[in-house]
């Protein structure tokens, strides 16, 4: 087993550590002959909003040695200093990606960049004549943002001429924009010539990604029959997960500041997150000797069996508003159920997840098992998701996305999908409810990591006889909440992940105001310095408004008033989403009837926002396929095989 370097860094506050581990352990050199590289990361300093106390951490990544845990930034230097970028995790090796492309990793807490990762990127192959190519580019310019090379012949004199604002196609989908890599789109205006001679003689080509292709390679070897993993027992897998565990309770404070930094989420949050993130790990653990099949009747002379068994090659694909807790519950579950796996976190928040990755190469996982290829979603996570070595994809993140990714899967090789793809969840107060109890818990449903939740309590739906008296409530709520730096304590809200998302919740309160709604409180950018935003509160909500209709993923909680249990129940379910519901009531026939008979797979009855690595966690509709979490999501990991065997009677 190969060592890694114990280092979690120092970690400063006004310039005193009150944590560190510097004592390396024993270190061996690594055999595996890809390249790797020593990153030293430029100085990232967090301050509070006043900036009164700056808190920075110092130290590297990777050593030179071997995969060791991924360190952010700093001691001494620029935010926006050219650094080294990090790196791909692929067959328990840090390599470079094969494009050399990078991009930048932003801190939403002041806008400012973090460091650069390496990008896996779209890299073809000819299927005609290999090395007699010059590249051609398509811009980004369809709806998805996709990305494409196309390989053209120049040994038969092909020419190509554009004229300004010209869409040409060749064999592939009409309006498609083709440029010519390394020239500006204002030389290309220039150009007079339209049209491309001898279109038959532009080559075939396979669009693969090759950062993917190194990582599925890996990804494929490991689950080999005879490989080091799959001879390992389930219970080694278990004992594996347990040190998985340790290593995270370890460096909690360092993986908590390494999430907030990227993702903005409360310090606060993030380390209590942690007990859950290991819990989920250690439950995993539990499973991996769990996983078994039936034995079942034969009505002829024989004897049947059912085997349970991993399904294969894995694409994990990671949202950026839990980074840590989604690459926790999807690869430990699928590493329970003996899968190997390529990881792509989402690009505004890739840290983690290579911080994670060398932990488990620390903890023991054998080469190739689990890789992390940084990436966007129209290169790398489309090449994973058409790659016809992937057995399945997980994926939590938008509809549009979710949809996208299942035809892929169909187009492909059939992959098992499973899909977690957001909701407009309903959250109904009913008249005899505690206020004191629901008014907070409702406001944290949909304020809670500024809204950037899945199961957000978006729709609240209050009882007409106390809704006056609710939205009161809930407006002096709202206005106390206190927003700022995420690593200051007694802040209740961060900024949201980036501009882009930011300006979108912003978008969508414009659009409440335009339809009626009543602004009664927030609604505003806070500073000029991050991504903040004011909690927000509606009032006078109507069904048709877009506010009420469409996931926002931000704090604006958005109320409309109801009569009668029936008529809630419909309007809850009157929506393409169904992953979440919960209900605030002291009518135990009120509570079971709502449970039955709303549309959602999870429902919360006097609470909110209850998890636990063995509830198992999906929704109905729009909201996806499958589940993950308990006893059913270690399923969506596992093909079961049938076994019938000819056993003749005793004569």
């Amino acid at each position: 087993m190969r060592s890694h370097d114990d280092n979690v860094g120092v970690y400063e506050e006004a310039g005193a550590p009150i944590a560190s581990r510097t004592t390396p352990r024993q270190r061996t050199p690594p055999t595996c002959p890809r390249r790797r590289r020593s990153s030293t990361l430029s100085t990232y300093d967090i301050s509070k909003q006043d900036d009164t106390v700056p808190r920075t951490f110092h130290t590297h990544f990777p050593p030179d040695h071997s995969p060791s845990i991924v360190y952010p930034i700093s001691s001494q230097g620029s935010c926006n200093a050219v650094v080294t970028p990090l790196v791909l995790f692929i067959d328990n090796e840090w390599v470079d990606a094969e494009s050399g492309k990078t991009f930048e990793t932003v801190s939403p807490i002041d806008g400012k960049v973090i460091t650069r990762v390496a990008e896996g990127d779209k890299y073809l192959v000819s299927q005609d004549r290999p090395g007699k190519h010059s590249d051609f580019e398509i811009g980004r310019g369809s709806k998805i943002g996709v990305e494409i090379r196309a390989r053209i012949r120049t040994d038969n004199d092909i020419g190509i001429g554009i004229q300004s604002g010209t869409r040409i196609n060749i064999g592939l989908k009409t309006g498609t924009w083709i440029g010519i890599e390394g020239v500006t789109e204002t030389d290309m205006e220039r150009r007079t010539e339209v049209g491309i001679e001898n279109r038959a003689d532009i080559d075939t080509v396979t669009d693969r990604e090759a950062d993917i292709e190194k990582a599925v390679a890996a990804a494929r070897r490991a689950f080999h029959r005879k490989s080091e993993w799959r001879q390992l027992t389930a219970s080694a897998r278990g004992r594996l997960l347990h040190r998985f565990a340790d290593l995270i309770e370890r460096d909690a404070e360092y993986l908590s500041t390494l999430e907030t930094t990227d993702n903005g989420m409360l310090y606060a949050m993030s380390r209590l997150m942690m007990q859950g993130i290991a819990g989920t790990v250690r439950y995993a653990a539990g499973l991996a000797d769990k996983v078994h099949g039936d034995t079942i009747p034969s009505d002829f002379e024989g004897f049947t069996y059912t085997l349970r068994q991993p399904v294969g090659v894995c694409g994990l694909i990671l949202p950026w508003n839990g980074p840590m807790s989604m690459f926790v519950s999807k690869v430990a579950t699928a590493l329970a159920a003996g899968c190997t796996m390529v990881v792509k976190p989402a690009e505004q928040t890739p840290l983690t997840a290579l911080a994670l990755a060398a932990l488990l190469a620390e903890a023991g996982v054998p080469r190739g098992v689990v890789n992390v290829v940084n990436g966007y979603g129209p290169t790398a996570g489309a090449a994973l998701t058409h790659h016809p070595h992937v057995a399945k994809v997980s994926f939590t993140g938008s509809l549009e996305v979710g949809k996208i990714i299942q035809q892929a899967a169909g187009a492909s090789n059939l992959k098992r999908v499973t899909l977690e793809l957001g909701g407009k969840s309903p959250l109904v107060i009913c008249d005899d409810a505690d206020l004191n109890v629901a008014v907070p818990y409702a406001a944290e449903g949909v304020f809670a990591h500024q809204g950037q939740v899945c199961v957000a309590a978006s729709r609240l739906f209050v009882q007409s006889k106390i809704y006056d008296e609710f939205v009161k409530r809930a407006v002096e709520y709202a206005k106390n909440r206190k927003v700022g730096n995420p690593f200051t304590e007694g802040n209740q809200n961060g900024p949201q992940v980036d501009e882009e998302m930011m300006n979108k919740v912003l978008g969508y309160i414009e659009k409440g105001k335009a339809e009626g709604a009543k602004l009664l409180t927030g609604g505003q950018r806070i500073g000029t310095t991050g991504y903040y935003l004011e909690p927000t509160v509606f009032a006078d909500v109507t069904d048709n408004m877009t506010i009420a209709k469409e996931e926002i993923f931000g704090p604006v909680q958005s109320i409309l008033k109801f009569e009668t249990l029936d008529e809630v129940i419909d309007r809850a379910n009157d929506t393409n989403y169904g992953l979440a519901a919960g209900i605030f009531t002291t009518n135990v026939q009120t509570a079971l009837q709502f449970s039955n008979l709303v549309e959602a797979g999870i429902v919360w009855v006097n609470n909110y926002f209850t998890f636990e690595p063995r509830i198992p966690f999906g929704g109905f509709k729009d909201s996806g396929l499958g589940r993950e979490n308990g006893l059913e999501g270690i399923q969506q990991y596992l093909e079961t095989k049938t076994v019938n065997i000819a056993v003749p009677k005793l004569t």
